[in-house]
């Protein structure tokens, strides 16, 4: 399966900590989110969405080390959608 993923960062509010991710793409979508080098975005909320659909195709987090992986059901365009708190207050990342 051939997947189409986009990625831009959107970053909705200002913190001093911003969010880097990486994204591999092949059978399954792989992410890795971080706030520094050595602090992951544990836990952080991931909404994932089938091409421009408003409703969620899944609601999911990251685990304590900021990885997050998504076996598409098939074919297509899909975002992703991650909100990540720190102590500088909530940010939100769009990988379209």
């Amino acid at each position: 399966m051939k997947f189409v993923l986009i990625a831009f960062l959107c970053v909705v509010f200002g913190f001093a900590h911003g969010v880097s991710y990486a994204v591999n793409t092949g059978k399954a979508i792989i992410i890795s989110a971080n706030f520094t080098k050595n602090t992951p975005v544990a836990y952080g909320k991931i909404d994932i969405y089938e091409g421009d659909s408003a409703i969620a195709l899944l609601h999911a987090q990251t685990d304590a080390y900021g990885k997050f992986a998504f076996l598409p059901p098939k074919s297509g365009v899909y975002r992703v959608e991650l909100t990540a708190f720190s102590d500088h207050g909530e940010q939100r990342v769009s990988l379209a």
